[in-house]
C-alpha cells in the first residue's frame, strides 16, 4: 500500500549494503561521535537504504503527487544513492533524553537525537536536534522506581476507556528537557510510556495511533498524556 511503502520498516533494519560492511560503518561513526560528543550518544536504529526500496518509495511519491498536480518528476534512484542511516539517542549521565516531540504548557519539548548518513563516498551528513550540555551533575536514580511507576501508569489506564486493540509499546526512564522562565533548560527525570491504538476512521487499516504518557520521576506528576 502507499502508506506502508512510505515507512522506515520497508528498509532493512541493521541490514548490509555492498559498498561497506555495516560493522565498519558503525565503528567509524561511533568513533567520530565519541570524539566530538564523548559519552553522549547511544546507537538506537540503523537502516540500509537500498536502491530498489528507494525507487519504490519514489514511485509512490510521484503517484500521490500526480493526483494533486500534473507533471510530477521521478528521481532515478540507483546503486550510487544507497546509504546507511544511523539514528542515535542523545544521553546525559548515560540516561537517554526523550526522543519524541511533545507540547507541554505551549512549549515544544523533547526530540533529542542525532542522525548520521553514510554512503560510498563517506559521511554524507550528520544531523542533530536539541543537544544539551550539563551545567551541574544529575541524580543517578529516579525517586520513583520502575515498579511504582508501572503500578501508577496501569492504575491510570484502568480509569480510562480505551478502544479494543490497544497494545503496550514501551516504558523508559529518560530525561525530558523543560524550558525555564530564565531561558535555561532543566533535564527533568521522567518515566515515559507509550501505547498504540487502532484508528477510528474507516479505510485506515494497517495504521496505528501512538499515545504517550510522561510522569515526573520524582513527584509522580503527569506531565503529558495524549
Amino acid at each position: 500500500t502507499l502508506g506502508g511503502a512510505l515507512h522506515n520498516e520497508d528498509y532493512a533494519a541493521w541490514g548490509e549494503l555492498p559498498f561497506l560492511p555495516l560493522e565498519d560503518c558503525i565503528s567509524a561513526v561511533n568513533g567520530l561521535l565519541e570524539a566530538i560528543l564523548p559519552g553522549s550518544t547511544r546507537l538506537s536504529e540503523v537502516y540500509a537504504l537500498d536502491a530498489e526500496t528507494m525507487a519504490a518509495h519514489e514511485t509512490c511519491r510521484t503517484e500521490r503527487l500526480s493526483t494533486l498536480a500534473e507533471g510530477a518528476e521521478t528521481y532515478p534512484w540507483s546503486k550510487a544513492d544507497e546509504a546507511y542511516v544511523l539514528i542515535y539517542r542523545v544521553t546525559a549521565a548515560d540516561i537517554p533524553l526523550y526522543a519524541e516531540r511533545v507540547t507541554i504548557e505551549r512549549a515544544l519539548v523533547g526530540g533529542s537525537y542525532l542522525t548520521a548518513v553514510v554512503d560510498a563516498s563517506g559521511l554524507l551528513g550528520l544531523y542533530g536536534e536539541n543537544l544539551y550540555g550539563l551545567a551541574e551533575p544529575l541524580s543517578e536514580a529516579p525517586a520513583i522506581d520502575a515498579a511504582a511507576a508501572m503500578k501508577r501508569f496501569l492504575g491510570d489506564m484502568r480509569k480510562a476507556i480505551h478502544p479494543e486493540g490497544t497494545k503496550w509499546v514501551s516504558m523508559e526512564y529518560c530525561y525530558l528537557p523543560l524550558p525555564g522562565q530564565d531561558g535555561s533548560t532543566t533535564l527533568t527525570p521522567v518515566w515515559a510510556f507509550a501505547v498504540s491504538t487502532p484508528p477510528a476512521a474507516e479505510g485506515a487499516e494497517g495504521f496505528t495511533i501512538v499515545r504517550r504518557y510522561l510522569y515526573h520521576a520524582a513527584t509522580g506528576e503527569v506531565l503529558y498524556a495524549r
